[in-house]
């Protein structure tokens, strides 16, 4: 129903562009690269992500505030490891896998976290 009302742009690839207030821009993978806020490039940039180098995995997000400051870094070292930046500090999450699923992970303070 708010697609209908909403005026949403896509790529020739079929990627959501713009239309609800946000402008994204993808690499040539179709890869979100940058998220504005706005309807272009001149708008505020949200978020960032790189993506590893020979993987389809994101290596690393960054946050940014509405004013364009940093508000916070995730960097994906692995599938089992990340860390979190932020200005409360660094937290380091492990996640445990098994049969190729996240079924946990170990966070920054040293309890665990199952999923159910």
């Amino acid at each position: 129903m708010h697609a209908a009302t909403s005026s949403l742009t896509y790529d020739a690839n079929g990627n959501l562009v713009t239309g609800d207030g946000k402008y994204r821009v993808y690499n040539n993978q179709n890869q979100l690269i940058t998220l504005y806020n706005g309807s272009n490039t001149s708008g505020i940039i949200l978020q960032k992500f790189a993506y590893h180098p020979t993987e389809e995995r994101i290596l690393s997000k960054k946050t940014y505030s509405t004013n364009g400051s940093l508000v916070e870094t995730v960097i994906y070292v692995s599938a089992d490891f990340g860390q979190i930046i932020n200005n409360s500090g660094t937290y380091n999450y492990t996640y445990i896998q098994a049969n190729g699923q996240q079924i946990g992970q170990i966070l920054p303070d040293g309890k665990n976290s199952s999923y159910s």
